[in-house]
């Protein structure tokens, strides 16, 4: 027959009455590191579900459509024209229609 042993119980407390609480500040240092930590956290967290679910790059293919294929050449046209003319005040209109073609790119 087996025979079971007997539970061992933990000693009680020690009867001094005294509850020692820590009070503890927490300081400039303390909260650097727990910013740190948590970043760190974080950070790992992201990386885990990057491996779970795959990266997140997002890639979106840039085609040009028709209508800006068309915006190009209307500016383009209108550079040429400006270009032609050389007149003080067309030179300011020309480095506007300049700054248009490099922002929207068009090659």
């Amino acid at each position: 027959m087996n025979k079971r042993k007997p539970l061992k119980r933990n000693p009680p407390p020690p009867k001094n009455g005294k509850i020692i609480a820590i009070n503890k500040q927490p300081s400039f240092g303390s909260t650097v590191m727990d910013g740190m930590a948590l970043g760190v956290g974080s950070s790992l967290g992201h990386r885990a579900m990057d491996i779970v679910l795959g990266p997140r790059h997002v890639t979106i293919p840039q085609t040009q459509d028709k209508s800006s294929t068309e915006f190009c050449n209307i500016l383009k046209n209108k550079y040429e024209e400006c270009i032609q003319s050389m007149t003080t005040s067309a030179l300011v209109e020309c480095n506007d229609l300049n700054d248009l073609i490099v922002k929207y790119n068009c090659n």
